[in-house]
């Protein structure tokens, strides 16, 4: 067993890119050689890859697009989902770290934020092997996060082209990646931070791009209505055997249980050592995770309104995915940050020991 000093003397940031690569490399290999089997929308998406589309019914094109033109070069669609699935979830943790390292000088703090998302019930699980577009979007608004870091830190033109150009790419990968914008906006009534990002006059040329970029799929859904308010009956609306407001709560206990109790095993270790649950911020940028709490709060009340305004019959823990993520890397930090330094790398080292296994049970199951 490694001692602790043996763990904090690892150099996080050289061997985890590995494992998550390799791990990685190993599910697109071996779910290419023997996972047969597509359904949901994957096998949507597949049927999409056909050939080139300008809009669907509720979906994006743009990741079924990119299947089609690899497939013009020989790569199946399917393959495609296979290899693309791990590319995204790797590249979502990747992200995530970057973000994060500008938030705290703590590399362990900010692997453990990152691999937080792993305990997201939908992510330790159908994410490895089926809906693809829900990996595409947990990468994209990783990247949307990173941006949006930067921009509390300094601004420029082209910080600005960025976020449009992100709030784009996670409009195109599903579309209530948007809910992460939209969150924000409204998070400007009373935050600081977030005023200083998103009311400022360089953010008229981040919606104009995004604008300019969404109107593709919009115009089409506008000449498409009866067929895209034809799929409206999956979502189930009015129609469940619970309240929304339960509806609500079971998606998000669903979805990050396993966050939940991370973060209550991080504070009894706290309280059986210091006797006290005082949270005292250090080496992590208050601002920036006084924003991340606030945005995570605004969503979990946010979302719950709606469902009950909307009398949402079933609300599937993917819907959600907007709010979930980030409630995962807030829980992470809020974990690791609880724990003394010392204890830092034994999470860390537990996380990523986690989705190794997790990974290897997908494949034997």
């Amino acid at each position: 067993m490694l001692s602790q000093q043996k763990l904090q003397d690892i150099d996080w940031s050289r061997w985890l890119p590995l494992l998550l690569v390799a791990v990685g490399l190993a599910q697109a290999v071996l779910q290419s050689l023997f996972f047969t089997v597509v359904k949901y929308d994957d096998a949507q998406l597949i049927e999409w890859a056909a050939s080139a589309q300008f809009g669907n019914l509720d979906q994006p094109t743009l990741l079924s697009n990119i299947a089609w033109a690899c497939s013009l070069l020989g790569i199946p669609p399917d393959i495609f989902i296979k290899i693309a699935r791990q590319i995204f979830i790797v590249g979502a943790i990747l992200l995530l770290h970057r973000a994060l390292r500008h938030w705290t000088k703590d590399d362990v703090l900010a692997w453990i934020g990152a691999f937080s998302i792993t305990l997201i019930d939908d992510v330790r699980g159908k994410a490895v092997t089926e809906f693809t577009h829900f990996t595409f979007l947990l990468c994209t608004m990783a990247a949307a996060l990173l941006i949006v870091t930067v921009l509390t830190e300094r601004k420029s033109v082209w910080l600005y082209v960025l976020l449009g150009l992100s709030a784009a790419l996670v409009f195109h990968s599903k579309y209530n990646g948007l809910l992460f914008f939209i969150i924000l906006l409204i998070t400007c009534a009373y935050n600081g931070t977030a005023r200083r990002v998103f009311l400022d006059k360089g953010a008229l040329i981040s919606a104009a791009i995004l604008v300019a970029l969404a109107a593709p799929a919009m115009v089409w859904g506008y000449l498409n209505r009866s067929e895209v308010t034809g799929t409206f009956g999956k979502y189930r609306f009015d129609s469940a055997d619970q309240s929304p407001f339960v509806e609500a709560l079971d998606a998000y206990g669903s979805s990050i249980t396993s966050v939940v109790i991370v973060v209550a095993i991080a504070f009894a270790y706290k309280i059986w050592q210091d006797r006290s649950v005082r949270i005292v911020l250090v080496g992590i940028e208050p601002e920036k995770f006084r924003l991340l709490g606030i945005y995570c709060l605004t969503f979990f009340v946010a979302s719950i309104l709606v469902a009950m305004a909307m009398n949402v019959g079933e609300v599937g823990r993917r819907w959600v995915i907007p709010g979930t993520m980030f409630m995962a890397v807030f829980g992470g930090l809020l974990a690791g940050q609880v724990l003394p330094k010392t204890a830092r790398p034994v999470l860390l080292t537990v996380l990523a020991a986690y989705w190794v296994v997790v990974n290897v049970w997908l494949l034997l199951r």
